[in-house]
């Protein structure tokens, strides 16, 4: 236990929380535990129990509190943007989106029955928060506990606790909680609490592109374990909450009513963007377009900040430096600080009521004003631009953050960035200013670039040859302590994720978002048949080969999910027939949705599965299943299949407006596969544009010989915070016959404006405070 806690503490890389990994609270609890087993044995021996005393129940968090005291302005809900000559204003109608009563009946679920996690994503101001407002409010009785953590720091204390039955823990914008610095351990706890019996809801907002980046593997086992963990609880449920009302009818209807709504379906112009309208962020980004130039650099400059993991209020030092990056030479000639005075003033101008580039904060108990605020749907609309950010802004930060924990975070944030030597810069700073637990970062960086190298360098043993070395009698070769001990720390870091086999039917029930596979439905109810089950009689058999049959169609389900029949064969041709007419037969008495998925399943598998006839019956379901609501991901999906085999294009883009990336995913596909480059480009632009995410569209450019072209986007999508991408830019350039630029590039990393970095890391060695001035004084 104290090597696995060691261990463990090795492993971190910030300040825990002490009792984690603090051997001598360890060491006490084990002692205590012994006495109490010592007692007792004592007792048992006797005769009479050894007496224990009662322990104290543990209380839950403070964070938690009843639903009844939660106001909308404390849980995160935007009020609209006041009309003119207002100050004030009250919440709007809720309009209804289309998940809602999926939505409420998972937060039941949750909230009832065993945990769950929701997940809802889409970009600021498309009303995701008040969603999550709207369902717990109509939904969950005003004693119910909600605790609303506002970042990794405030959700690892909560979860110290005991966390109430049928509680609700709120993750607004979780980028906060899912970043770079705490995601193991957030997930760790996380995962905790949704393995256990007793109901919780976590309910999660979430922007695309931190969802996207959770979908990138680093090509290390243990890392991608960790980051598909991550992936799993917050995609387990996800509701795309798109900035676009499809159907206008409910709001129109509301705005009769409502004053904000009706100023909001007019600024929208009909184009169903109803909900940035309403908040008023379109305004802020037609407005920044018109500042004057020093007042646009400031703004700019605070939401790169931001984009750069930067948190709490912004220093007018700090915004006065970054915005160096955007000035040109006239621009910056000025004689005093005047300018910035007036730039502050005009970007503190609010648009209408509230709304405002940067607003003026105070964190502290002292009048003043301590720093600035930039709106968030700002830093989101560059988010999504995923421009590079000039040097200038990286160098400010390094220059004006005095605070270690804030500079630990840019360092992690540059990490995921590729951008290995400004981390270090961020790390070795936060060594200098004496904030405990940096030089742990430094060390682990440098140990992962070490590692990076060591995988790259063709002299070095593979991971098998390098068992093998020590496979000989068991024993380390030449028993070296070094050798054994990273064996052992190998062992636990993979002996960490273990959490046991899982059934997939059991991930399946209820979820939309990973429910891929209409064969979990037909294993279900191929399951719940027996033998004699009257059910087989449809296939006119006798009844003493039902046995056999249900034994060769349940083999057959096993073997499409990877175990073989016992004839060694995965398929076997006949049942499968026999199996599509059970379905048939099922259906036809009884034609539930869960009949309708198994069937549609059955056909896909059959021989004849490409024929006209297999396929307009599939489709038939497919139709009838969308208008129940029955996994419309995979619904849609099929549908589009369906359709582009028959030439139905237009078909196809009718049932892709239905959905949202995920159908846009399986329409560029559909189209590429069959030659129509224009509209699967056009498709793949979208989804860099709407998503942030341009690794289909750097795919596709690279596969069409576009190949300058998909390496520039491929390097501005690392640094827009992919680092796992470095893998594939490697690639890109060893087919390209770069080898000595894709060693760089596997050692050294990326510099901000996306070029290959001649960065060194040093030798891995303890640093003094003076060494680190030293060497960052050499660094500038």
């Amino acid at each position: 236990m104290r090597l696995y806690v060691q261990r463990c503490h090795a492993y971190t890389r910030r300040d825990v929380i002490r009792e984690r990994y603090d051997l001598a609270i360890w060491e006490c609890k084990r002692e205590v535990l012994a006495a109490l087993l010592k007692r007792r044995a004592q007792g048992a021996a006797a005769g009479t129990p050894a007496p224990v005393a009662p322990a104290a129940a543990p209380s839950t968090s403070p964070l938690f509190r009843p639903l009844a005291d939660w106001t909308p302005e404390a849980f995160g809900v935007q009020r609209p943007m006041a009309l003119p000559g207002e100050s004030n204003t009250g919440l709007s109608p809720y309009i209804g989106r289309s998940f809602d009563d999926t939505l409420r009946e998972q937060v039941v679920q949750g909230h009832r029955s065993g945990p769950r996690c929701v997940t809802l994503s889409g970009w600021s101001s498309t009303g995701k928060t008040r969603s999550a407002w709207w369902v717990i409010t109509s939904t969950l009785s005003k004693s119910c506990p909600v605790a609303r953590p506002d970042d990794a720091h405030a959700l690892l204390e909560l979860l110290q606790h005991p966390v109430p039955e049928g509680a609700v823990i709120f993750l607004d914008d979780a980028a906060e909680h899912l970043g770079p610095t705490d995601l193991h351990e957030v997930v760790q706890g996380l995962a905790e609490l949704l393995g256990r019996r007793e109901p919780v809801v976590v309910l999660v907002t979430l922007d695309p592109a931190t969802l996207g980046r959770l979908t990138e593997l680093t090509g290390d086992p243990i890392e991608d374990r960790r980051i598909q963990r991550a992936l799993d609880l917050v995609s387990r449920t996800v509701h795309e909450v798109s900035d676009e009302l499809q159907d206008l009818t409910e709001a129109r209807q509301r705005a009769q009513e409502d004053p904000y709504l009706r100023h909001a379906l007019a600024a929208s112009a009909g184009t169903g963007r109803v909900f940035p309208m309403l908040t008023g962020g379109p305004l802020l980004v037609e407005r920044h377009k018109r500042l004057g130039p020093h007042a646009q650099a400031l703004v700019t400059a605070a939401g790169e900040c931001r984009r750069l993991g930067h948190v709490g209020p912004l220093p007018d030092l700090l915004l006065k430096a970054a915005a160096l990056a955007h000035l040109d030479e006239q621009q910056r000639a000025m004689q005093d600080d005047g300018w910035i005075r007036t730039a502050l003033a005009e970007a503190e101008r609010p648009v209408r009521g509230q709304v405002r580039a940067l607003s003026p904060v105070n964190t502290s108990r002292t009048y003043g004003i301590e720093g600035y605020e930039v709106s968030p749907y700002l830093v989101n609309h560059w988010v999504r631009q995923a421009d590079f950010i000039d040097v200038t802004v990286w160098q400010a930060l390094y220059d004006h953050v005095e605070d270690g924990e804030q500079l630990l975070r840019l360092g992690h944030e540059a990490h995921s960035r590729a951008v290995y030597s400004w981390a270090y810069r961020y790390f070795t700073r936060a060594v200098s200013l004496g904030y405990q637990g940096a030089a742990v970062a430094v060390t682990w960086l440098l140990q992962q670039v070490g590692e990076r190298e060591k995988v790259r360098t063709p002299a070095s043993p593979t991971g098998a040859e390098a068992r093998d070395v020590t496979a000989g009698d068991g024993q380390a070769s030449g028993a070296d302590a070094d050798d054994l001990m990273a064996a052992i720390e190998e062992t636990l870091a993979e002996m960490e994720e273990i959490e046991g086999p899982l059934d997939a039917r059991l991930l399946a029930r209820g979820v939309v978002w990973l429910e891929a596979d209409f064969g979990i439905a037909a294993k279900d109810i191929l399951e719940s048949l027996t033998p004699t089950s009257s059910d087989l009689d449809v296939l006119g058999l006798p009844p003493e080969k039902r046995g056999a049959l249900y034994g060769r169609l349940w083999d057959e389900m096993e073997g499409v999910h990877g175990s073989k029949a016992p004839d060694g064969d995965f398929w076997l041709l006949p049942t499968r027939s026999w199996l599509a007419s059970l379905f048939q037969a099922m259906n036809a008495a009884h034609g539930s949705a869960r009949n309708r998925e198994a069937l549609v399943w059955a056909l896909e598998n059959k021989p004849d599965a490409d024929t006209p006839a297999n396929m307009r019956e599939r489709e038939a379901h497919l139709r009838v299943l969308l208008t129940h609501g029955v996994s419309p991901r995979e619904v849609v999906r099929r549908l589009q299949t369906i359709t582009a085999q028959e030439g139905r294009w237009s078909d196809v883009d009718e049932l892709t407006s239905m959905g949202g990336r995920y159908e846009l995913e399986t329409a560029a596909e559909l189209y590429e596969r069959f030659g129509l480059h224009t509209a699967a480009e056009q498709l793949n632009t979208e989804i860099a544009s709407e998503y942030a995410d341009q690794h289909a569209l750097i795919e596709f450019w690279w596969r069409t010989g576009r190949r300058q072209q998909s390496e520039a986007a491929l390097r501005r999508h690392i640094v827009a915070g992919n680092r796992h991408s470095l893998e594939r830019l490697i690639t890109m350039l060893r087919e390209t016959g770069r080898e000595a630029e894709a060693c760089a590039v596997g050692r050294s990393g990326l510099e901000p404006d996306g070029s290959t970095a001649a960065w060194t890391a040093p030798a891995s060695a303890p640093m003094s405070r003076d060494t680190v001035e030293d060497g960052a004084a050499r660094d500038d």
